[in-house]
């Protein structure tokens, strides 16, 4: 109605007047503060704000020596980039002096290391309190001082980017069980924490963690206006809106997220003079059904690192795969998601965490919230370990499928896939799984073989050879005149997984067409 959209302006328009006030008042960003941990060399970490008026300098004290801002404009912004600093877990003290001495800020406990964004919807809104082992989860955040956290606050959108942030969530804090035991959908993020906790676990430099996220919301939320232009049709519209599951849509009454930049205006822009070494991503589920996404996803990334200033080696993106789950009737954009999730990763400095074997159908928060964020954490950070940090050695995902061969035509079809090395490990295996109780059978998938006339098998042989490094699937299509043209794996809402590689990394769901004619087994 009118008077719900006159609601709707009026209070967004306070959030602006006020930040405006807010902004004139910080003399350092509420993004920055004491506890928090800068990056590291080779970058020069950045400190901003704005000074009590217009033409002033600032300085700031950092380890013995002095750096003064150029004069500010009419906005009043000040930004200063301190030298390049190695990563230290000796804390600095930072004093910030406007020129006329009216106003002094004090950044104390400050560490350099590695500073990440964490980003998405609600699965990486979601808490360590809510997930496995939470109690004991939330203790052992105790040990880790070194790490810093800070939770931007939701409930406010912007249809202009904002300098600094309406609220804040968690302040830069400490890691510990108060700052990382928050009450649920708060703080801390449970995906975040574990990609941090374990890159300090194998690194042992400082990491920063800031988690900024909303749950239900769209990428063309979190996407500038730059980025939806990347991809024409990729607006919010409401008739697409409309076709979103409802549970998928946050909408209060007062303020809806779902709609064009909001989000990146008013929860990201602000971090922009941050110095940050990447970003992990736990989003998708409200995209469902769009096939844009395979267009807004991509492009996303490369417009943050173009807005950060920084090049893809510079920031690095890694993300989740979607869970499976079943909430909905029936949500057959699902596969597809996932499947351009998986692209995602042609872009260079990206990787992508499936999450396809960690369907929870009895999670309390509903089977779209497995509980088990250890994992994804933990594969997060694989990547992270591998691509940023040189342990070479590490493999990084599941089975990827380099190869599919026919090698027995109809009636009896036998396909041959063969995988890309990197992601073997040791070798294939597979385990015994299925469809658990509580899902219907018509929302699981397993391997799938197609014939020609467009009818998919489910395979009735399944089998690793001697050398594990191949897979093997048969069917009898009972009809010696049908062609074989592909196959795929967990093509459906809830996959169920049974590949993995020695390491434990599960398969990827996949979608191959048959590449090569037949060819006799030897």
């Amino acid at each position: 109605s009118s008077s719900a959209t006159m609601k709707q302006l009026a209070s967004i328009i306070v959030v602006i007047l006020s930040l405006i006030c807010l902004a004139n008042s910080q003399l350092v960003s509420n993004a920055l503060g004491t506890n928090m941990v800068l990056q590291r060399a080779p970058q020069q970490a950045a400190l901003w704000g704005w000074t009590p008026s217009a033409g002033q300098y600032v300085t700031v004290e950092f380890d013995g020596d002095n750096y003064t801002s150029p004069v500010s404009g009419s906005d009043q912004f000040w930004i200063v980039y301190l030298p390049a600093t190695d990563a230290s877990s000796d804390p600095y003290t930072i004093r910030v002096i406007s020129q006329d001495s009216s106003q002094v800020q004090i950044l104390d406990n400050i560490l350099f290391g590695d500073v990440f964004i964490c980003g998405g919807q609600s699965n990486m809104q979601f808490t360590v309190s809510q997930g496995y082992n939470a109690t004991e989860e939330i203790e052992l955040a105790n040990n880790y001082p070194n790490i810093r956290v800070f939770t931007v606050g939701q409930g406010n959108i912007s249809y202009d980017p904002l300098s600094s942030f309406a609220s804040v969530e968690q302040t830069w804090s400490v890691a510990n069980n108060v700052s990382i035991g928050g009450a649920d959908w708060s703080y801390f993020s449970a995906v975040c924490w574990f990609y941090v906790k374990n890159l300090y676990d194998s690194e042992e430099i400082p990491i920063g963690a800031v988690s900024s996220n909303w749950g239900g919301t769209i990428i063309q939320a979190w996407s500038s206006p730059d980025a939806l232009a990347a991809c024409p049709g990729a607006s919010a519209s409401g008739e697409e809106l409309s076709e979103m599951p409802r549970e998928l849509i946050y909408d209060n009454g007062d303020v809806n997220p779902n709609q064009n930049s909001v989000l990146w205006n008013a929860m990201i822009v602000p971090l922009l003079p941050m110095r940050i070494r990447g970003a992990i991503w736990y989003q998708g589920e409200a995209n469902i059904g769009q096939e844009i996404y395979a267009c807004m996803f991509p492009a996303m990334i490369q417009d943050w690192r173009a807005h950060w200033g920084l090049k893809a080696e510079e920031f690095s993106f890694y993300f989740v795969q979607l869970a499976p789950y079943t909430e909905d009737a029936s949500m057959p954009g699902l596969p597809d998601t996932r499947l351009n999730q998986q692209m995602t990763t042609e872009l260079p400095y990206t990787g992508m965490a499936t999450t396809i074997d960690l369907g929870d159908v009895g999670s309390p928060y509903g089977n779209i919230h497995p509980q088990d964020k250890q994992t994804v954490g933990y594969r997060l950070a694989l990547i992270a370990r591998q691509q940023l940090y040189g342990e070479d050695d590490l493999v990084i995902s599941g089975p990827i499928p380099k190869e599919v061969k026919l090698h027995q035509t109809a009636p009896n079809v036998l396909v041959q896939i063969t995988f890309q090395p990197e992601t073997l490990a040791s070798g294939l295996y597979l385990i015994n799984n299925t469809c658990p109780d509580g899902v219907n059978i018509s929302q699981c998938a397993w391997y799938e073989i197609e014939s020609s006339d467009g009818v998919w098998h489910n395979a009735t042989e399944v089998y690793v050879d001697e050398s594990g490094k191949s897979l093997f699937l048969g069917v009898n299509v009972n009809n010696s005149l049908l062609a074989v043209f592909g196959v795929r794996y967990g093509y459906n809402e809830w996959p169920v997984a049974t590949l993995y590689n020695s390491d434990s990394l599960a398969a990827p769901p996949f979608y191959s067409m048959i590449l090569t004619n037949p060819d006799p087994i030897f």
